[in-house]
């Protein structure tokens, strides 16, 4: 099973990690796998790529994180939620089709 922490402050999304996988089907062949990390990485590439921002990430196999807390978004604060919001109903959407292969958790703080 995946499980993915969203990290929240005054409701706002400040990180996330993802780890495991998901066993729906064999390595190479898991589409919740595929649409879980796709949907994690298309969060990171835009922050890095298209907000220009310079957030913590850490990623090897099974193992995805971003930490915004030390990262300077300002005016860039409506499009960084934008596309962390969007994650989150991708992500939520997979959950409710897949609940034995995804766990989503929030922490409020």
């Amino acid at each position: 099973m995946i499980k993915v922490t969203i990290y929240r402050k005054n409701g706002e999304i400040t990180g996330f990690s993802g780890n495991g996988h998901a066993n729906f089907e064999e390595y190479g062949k898991d589409i919740v796998c595929s649409a879980v990390s796709t949907a994690m990485q298309q969060a990171v590439v835009g922050i890095l790529g298209y907000l220009k921002l310079n957030p913590k990430v850490g990623n090897r196999d099974g193992f995805l994180k971003l930490d915004l807390k030390n990262c300077k978004i300002s005016e860039k604060n409506r499009e960084l939620n934008a596309i962390l919001e969007s994650m989150y109903i991708m992500l939520k959407e997979i959950e409710k089709i897949y609940p034995k292969n995804l766990k989503i958790i929030e922490k409020e703080g």
